[in-house]
Formats: structure tokens, C-alpha cells, sequence
């Protein structure tokens, strides 16, 4: 987190389209990486839905240019945590935006009267290297791993 900061990141909540649209290009550059399609539309319904309940924002920027964001939902003094978006440039200079992004939504969590912060998944039984150190990293915030059953139901919809 001090090295973040020492290295010029600050992070700020994210208050506007504008801001949106910074934190879906970060989210598209990362998730681009793994085959899933970020649509700037679909993100923006989803805000302008859920942003009146409990639903916000928060962009790392290095000198105005944006290099991590996460999204939040926040109801009944719990935050899960959505979509984090990290920019290469975030990697090769080594500026630690989701440390801080993390240490940011905790004190605003404190502010706003929130108790938990969910780090939202990890698979407990990590079956590759990659799913090991998201489960390495997480649990170096020094929560405790919650499982939950995960129910599926099939809907159909047809015509009368």
C-alpha cells in the first residue's frame, strides 16, 4: 500500500460515465486476457440499476491515467467485491493498484459503516498455478475462506 502511494497512485471513487468508461477499458484489457467480452453497455445498465441500492466504483490512477479499478456492491453492512480490471502498465512498473484499491474500499467500508468485505471467490481446492496465487493473495488480508453452496436452476421461457 505505502509503496503504491510512494509511486504516485491514487486512488479515487468513481463518480461518472466518464470514470465508468476508464474503469471498463481497464476490466476489458484485463478480462480480454482470459476469452470473456466486456460490453461498456451492459456495465453502464448495471450501474445506473444498482448505483440508487448499494453499488459503486473506485479507479487507481498514475498521473491521471488509470491503472486499476474495482467495482463494489455494499447492502447490509457487507461489500462484495466485482469485476477488478488492472492495466499491463499497472504490472510492469509494479505500482500495486489493487493493494490500494483494496486498502481504499476498506476505510470507505469503515466510513460508510460496513462490517464485512467479501474478496468474492477463489476456489478452495486450486487446481492450477494461477487459482493458487488468487487464493495466496486473498488470504493475505487476513480473512477467513467462507464456503457457500451454489444452487443452479434451470429457467425456460417459451410462448403460450
Amino acid at each position: 500500500i505505502e509503496r503504491s502511494e510512494e509511486r504516485g497512485v491514487v486512488v479515487k471513487e468513481i463518480k461518472n460515465e466518464k470514470d465508468l468508461n476508464d474503469y471498463h477499458k481497464l476490466l476489458k484489457e484485463t478480462k480480454t486476457k482470459v476469452g470473456w467480452n466486456v460490453n461498456f453497455e451492459e456495465i453502464s445498465a448495471l450501474w445506473k440499476s444498482l448505483k440508487p441500492v448499494g453499488f459503486t466504483g473506485f479507479l487507481a490512477k498514475l498521473e491521471e491515467i488509470p491503472v486499476g479499478g474495482i467495482l463494489i456492491s455494499h447492502f447490509n453492512k457487507q461489500i462484495f467485491e466485482w469485476g477488478v480490471g488492472r492495466s499491463e502498465l499497472d504490472y510492469s512498473k509494479k505500482l500495486y493498484s489493487q493493494d490500494l484499491l483494496k486498502w481504499k474500499i476498506i476505510e470507505w467500508g469503515k466510513e460508510n459503516n460496513c462490517d464485512y468485505y467479501d474478496l468474492s471467490g477463489v476456489n478452495p481446492s486450486p487446481e492450477t498455478d494461477k487459482e493458487s496465487k488468487i487464493f495466496r493473495y486473498k488470504k493475505k488480508w487476513g480473512g477467513e475462506l467462507i464456503q457457500y453452496k451454489m444452487y443452479k436452476s434451470k429457467l425456460r421461457f417459451g410462448y403460450c
